[in-house]
């Protein structure tokens, strides 16, 4: 038993207060970066990595991309009557009289909810992106940014050799260098708080939206269905048109795997190319942008687009009736295609951005708690800080290090979405704007 704060119990509950504190202070930001290969402009690993942001990783292109694909359906019923007239339909009608009409409400669903997304919800990702980064800013210069008045410099004061012996925690300043240490702990802990509520309600929005998409899909899925049919022989609308729609089909199906081959050979969930300029190409049909063809990679996203509008031009020959059931067959393979991608990506950005907010929250009860332990300063603190100086002090880098690479991660994020281009199929044709 330890007698007037001296003996084994003593050093135990001072060194248990110091791996403590360090346990607070260590991986601050969690999951909010990943490191990323760092290749040249040929391809060549440099050996080198760079911070890559949760959501550069987990579908934020891919959704910007679809809801850009899901602004060129049509955005109304007489949209979608200019592109597709009931005239040049007929023999599909005779298939299915009800097909016309749940066409239409698939593809101006789709329309609808892009819209709506692209201009209420959106704009959320850049938010979060952007608190990331005034939070991960405010963090380095609180904990040791502000050289006497940060956190480091209280830890520089209160492990300075005066307070080395018993007794010496009782003075007016260890006792002030504790309290700020302890209010700036307190201050990134509310602050902190402050950014997981609003993430959180941003992330509520996101996912009412994720809930439409599912909805939409449903819809979709059963016109393509329809028109696809199960697998088996004859069993869709398109083998019971006797056109040679099937190798148009299949032309098209080549320039999809084309493009997938070439994203597989550069894909930047793996690397990303020193220097590069953020762009996407998204052709007007919208197929193209789910390869999420990235920054310097972006001709072959235009290769496999020329490609499709080769296989395209192969049945450029047919009578106005079949280049109809070509268009409509066409748009829903694309719409089958955009919208199943768009729920799948969806899933991975909404997953992403609960992280974020488990981060935040997590931070929030860790420097609560650690403002706490500084503010006694006790006995405990002197001895516990005293004895592990070195340790708390590495943490405190090590955060301050983790919070430069989420600032690093986001800024790059939010410098590569502001160059984030569409363009149409051809210069005639205006891109869907995205804010």
């Amino acid at each position: 038993m330890s007698v007037n704060g001296s003996g084994p119990d003593a050093s135990d509950a001072a060194e248990k207060f110091a791996d403590d504190l360090g346990e607070k202070l260590n991986n601050p930001t969690g999951g909010l970066t990943t490191g990323v290969k760092i290749v040249d402009d040929k391809g060549n690993d440099t050996g080198k990595t760079k911070p890559r942001f949760i959501l550069q990783s987990h579908g934020y292109y891919d959704v910007k991309a679809y809801v850009a694909a899901g602004l060129v359906f049509p955005k109304d019923a007489a949209s979608f009557q200019g592109l597709h007239p009931k005239e040049g339909l007929q023999k599909l009608l005779d298939l299915d009289p009800s097909i016309y009409q749940q066409t239409q409400d698939a593809m101006v669903g789709v329309y609808t909810s892009c819209n709506e997304f692209n201009k209420n919800a959106l704009p959320n990702f850049r938010l979060i992106t952007l608190d990331t980064k005034e939070y991960s800013n405010y963090a380095i210069m609180q904990l040791t940014g502000l050289g006497e008045g940060s956190f480091q410099g209280m830890l520089d004061i209160l492990t300075s050799d005066k307070y080395a012996t018993k007794g010496s925690e009782e003075s007016d300043e260890f006792k002030g260098a504790a309290q700020s240490a302890s209010d700036i702990l307190l201050d990134l802990s509310e602050t902190a708080t402050v950014k997981a509520t609003k993430i959180a309600a941003m992330v509520k929005e996101i996912t009412t939206f994720q809930v439409r998409v599912e909805n939409d899909k449903k819809l979709v899925d059963g016109v393509v269905l329809k028109f696809q049919g199960d697998g088996t022989p004859s069993s869709g609308y398109v083998s019971k048109l006797n056109t040679s729609l099937a190798e148009l089909r299949k032309g098209v199906q080549d320039a999809v795997n084309t493009a997938k081959e070439k994203q597989a050979e550069y894909d930047h969930d793996d690397a990303v190319a020193t220097g590069a300029i953020g762009y996407i190409w998204i052709p007007i049909a919208g197929w193209i942008a789910g390869t999420t063809v990235l920054i310097t990679y972006n001709n072959y996203a235009k290769a496999a687009w020329a490609e499709y509008q080769r296989q395209l031009g192969i049945e450029a020959s047919k009578n106005k009736e079949v280049k109809a059931l070509e268009a409509v067959i066409s748009d829903v393979n694309l719409l089958a295609n955009q919208n199943k991608t768009m729920s799948d990506q969806m899933k991975k950005a909404i997953t992403a951005l609960g992280e974020i907010q488990k981060v935040f929250e997590q931070l929030a009860v860790d420097l609560g708690s650690a403002s706490s332990m500084m503010g006694a300063a006790d006995k405990f603190v002197r001895k516990g800080l005293w004895q592990r100086k070195n340790m708390i002090r590495s943490r405190v880098n090590d955060a301050v290090k983790s919070w430069q690479d989420a600032l690093e991660a986001a800024t790059e994020l939010l410098n590569t979405d502001g160059n984030i281009k569409t363009e149409g199929a051809t210069p005639d044709v205006t891109p869907p704007k995205i804010d």
